[in-house]
C-alpha cells in the first residue's frame, strides 16, 4: 500500500490495520519519516508567518530608528541614521536591543534595564552580542557575532547553532560579561572591509524569521522522532510482558504490533503539530498530548483486532 493510500485509510479508522500489519518494516519507517518531515515543515512555515505578523511593528520601528540599511565598513557595523546617538528599543517577548554609539555612551546597564528580559541584543560598532535566558533555570547563554567580509547576513542566518548548547551564566555574570564586552569593543577586526557594504534592515529581519522557522521545524522533527522511538520501546516492552502472562492468547506477532504502533502515530502527529503551527494554546504540552493520543489510538486498534479475529485469520490464508 502506497503512502497516501495508507495515511488516508489510517485516518478513517482501525480497519486498515488488518492489512497494514503486513507492510515491510522499511516502508512503515519511510511513511513515518515522510509524515514527520511534512508536518514539521508545516510547523516551520506557521512559525515564519507568526513571527512576521508579531514582529511587523518592531520591524517598522527598527527602520524608523536606525534606517533602511546597516553599514559595514572599516568603521564597524553602524546604523544608517544618527550614528553617534546611543538608543534602545523594546522587542517582543520581553526582549531589548541596545545600540552603543562610537562616542562611548551606554557603558553601564542598571538592573532595572536588564532584569526580567528573555533576551538582550547589545550592538556596538565592533560587536553584536546576544544573550538569551533559559526560562527553565534562569541562566543565560551569550554569543558575540563578528561579521566576516561580505558574509554578515549568512552568519546571522546560522545563529541557530548558538541555541544548541553552551554553559549558562547567572544573571550577575551575564551583566558583567556584557559590560566587559562593550567596554573592550573595538573595530580593528573590521579592517578587512576596504569598501562600505550595506545590509538591508528588512532583509535582516527576514533572515531572522527564516532562521527561527527552520530552527523550530528541525527541533520538532527531532523531538517527534525521539518521542516515537521512546514510545515504541516502552509499548513493545509492555506488549511482550503482557503476552507472557498465563492464559494470554497471542493474536498479533511482535513485528506486526511494532508496525501498528508506528502507523498509529501518524494521524496523532498531524493533529498535535497543528498546535505549534497555528500558535494554539497548550503548545507546551505537545509531548504529553501526543503520547496520550497515540496510546489511546493504539488501544482502539488492538481492541478492534481482538474483536475481529476472523479478519486476521482470513487475511493470513
Amino acid at each position: 500500500m502506497n503512502f497516501l493510500q495508507a495515511f488516508l485509510e489510517i485516518c478513517r479508522g482501525p480497519a486498515v490495520f488488518v492489512t497494514l500489519r503486513r507492510q515491510p518494516l522499511w516502508k512503515v519507517i519511510l511513511h513515518l519519516v515522510i509524515v514527520t518531515v511534512i508536518s514539521c515543515a508545516a510547523v516551520g512555515v506557521g512559525r515564519y508567518f507568526a513571527l512576521k505578523y508579531f514582529w511587523s511593528r518592531t520591524e517598522r520601528n527598527f527602520i524608523d530608528m536606525y534606517g533602511t540599511a546597516l553599514t559595514v565598513s572599516s568603521k564597524g557595523l553602524l546604523p544608517e541614521k544618527d550614528v553617534n546617538v546611543s538608543r534602545r528599543q523594546e522587542l517582543p517577548y520581553e526582549g531589548l536591543i541596545v545600540y552603543v554609539s562610537p562616542s562611548g555612551a551606554e557603558k553601564d546597564y542598571p538592573d532595572e534595564t536588564l532584569e526580567g528580559r528573555n533576551f538582550i541584543v547589545i550592538w556596538t560598532p565592533g560587536d553584536v552580542v546576544v544573550a538569551v535566558r533559559d526560562r527553565k533555570n534562569s541562566r543565560w547563554l551569550m554569543q558575540s557575532f563578528i561579521p566576516d567580509a561580505g558574509d554578515f547576513q549568512k552568519q546571522l542566518a546560522g545563529m541557530s547553532e548558538f541555541f544548541e548548547g553552551g554553559t549558562g551564566l547567572t544573571y550577575t555574570q551575564m551583566r558583567d560579561e556584557l559590560s566587559k564586552i562593550v567596554k573592550n569593543s573595538g573595530t580593528a577586526k573590521f579592517a578587512k572591509f576596504e569598501k562600505e557594504e550595506k545590509i538591508g534592515s528588512a532583509e535582516l529581519f527576514k533572515s531572522m524569521y527564516v532562521m527561527m522557522a527552520i530552527f523550530n521545524g528541525v527541533s520538532y522533527f527531532f523531538l517527534t522522532m525521539i518521542l516515537i522511538g521512546f514510545g515504541c520501546l516502552i509499548y513493545m516492552v509492555i506488549f511482550f510482558l503482557l503476552n507472557r502472562l498465563p492464559g494470554t492468547e497471542r493474536i498479533i506477532t511482535g513485528a506486526e504490533m511494532l508496525k501498528i504502533t508506528i502507523y498509529a502515530a501518524l494521524p496523532v502527529l498531524v493533529v498535535v503539530n497543528a498546535f505549534p503551527m497555528l500558535q494554539l494554546p497548550f503548545e507546551e504540552w505537545y509531548d504529553k498530548i501526543f503520547l496520550i493520543g497515540w496510546i489511546i489510538y493504539i488501544n482502539v486498534i488492538r481492541r478492534y483486532l481482538e474483536r475481529n479475529r476472523d479478519l486476521l485469520e482470513t487475511s493470513e490464508r
